[in-house]
């Protein structure tokens, strides 16, 4: 396998936009630094299952989100968690156990990093790690992200 110098977990749900999938992962699976794969990718759901994209494509996951790669696995390196968006989201809004797996992240993973796309960011606002920072989100969750997390300083012009 080879050497990486972060890993990002990417994590599935029913619902999920195939595209905030693919796009990302498509440009984070290409990147190189001097020579080194500069990112690993593992799908990450959160029971290990494997989910179903709003376009009806289903996607597996490598593990559930609690899991981590094992310090003998050489992407074992300082790691991250990219949130996508899709019409999922509205389901996995309700998920109590997402909402503290989320929200707890960054206390497992020292020197990780958050990202969304898209409606993927209402999963970090919902977990509070948004409050008081500037997001953006798609411009149709306005009335929905205004109402719901009004700590987060959302701009969405």
């Amino acid at each position: 396998m080879d050497k990486i110098r972060r890993q990002i977990d990417v994590l599935l749900f029913d619902g999920i936009n195939v595209l905030d999938v693919a796009g990302p992962a498509q440009a984070f699976s290409t990147a190189y630094i001097d020579g080194i794969k500069a990112y690993g990718l593992r799908y990450v759901s959160i029971d290990g299952r494997a989910v179903r994209a709003s376009c009806g494509l289903s996607l597996v996951a490598d593990a559930s989100i609690t899991t981590t790669p094992s310090q003998t696995d050489s992407r074992s390196a300082p790691y991250d968690l990219l949130i996508p968006g899709g019409v999922g989201i509205d389901t996995a809004l309700k998920d109590p156990t997402l909402k503290t797996l989320i929200g707890d992240w960054h206390l497992h993973h020292p020197g990780g990093r958050l990202a969304a796309v898209c409606s993927g960011a209402l999963l970090l606002a919902n977990s509070g790690i948004l409050d008081g920072k500037p997001a953006t989100t798609h411009w149709s969750r306005q009335k929905q992200i205004t109402l719901r997390f009004p700590a987060v300083q959302w701009n969405l012009d």
